[in-house]
């Protein structure tokens, strides 16, 4: 991609993006199990970037597009992990058996919390 194409694609974005190295759990809908609600943890997830509106983490599950997840994120200097309702977006092969996700949040337990991210994406920049 040329620069002035990839400045383009840059300016697209909605929301401001920074790297992140948080702490996190992040759980998937059981495909399943789809009448009712279960969720199985992904194991070992490591945050990407983060945005007010999404993030990208790496894992060694591929996770398909559409997924429900709930996420559990510990960013400083925030001490209890802040709970998000999220869902895949895309999900592309990475290093060796390493799968880099794209992650739309859908819904904060508390609305304190997307001011957290938000907050933190602040002090980031």
């Amino acid at each position: 991609m040329d620069d002035q194409n990839q400045e383009y694609s840059q300016d697209r974005r909605k929301y401001k993006r920074v790297p992140c190295n948080a702490l996190m759990v992040c759980r998937m809908a059981n495909p399943g199990k789809q009448e009712r609600e279960e969720f199985l943890e992904i194991s070992p997830p490591k945050t990407v970037d983060i945005s007010s509106g999404g993030m990208q983490m790496e894992t060694d599950t591929p996770i398909m597009p559409g997924l429900s997840l709930i996420i559990f994120l510990s960013i400083q200097p925030i001490e209890i992990p802040i709970e998000i309702r999220a869902r895949s977006v895309w999900c592309k092969a990475a290093e060796e058996n390493k799968f880099r996700v794209g992650i739309e949040f859908l819904q904060f337990t508390e609305e304190k919390d997307r001011q957290s991210i938000e907050d933190f994406i602040a002090k980031n920049l």
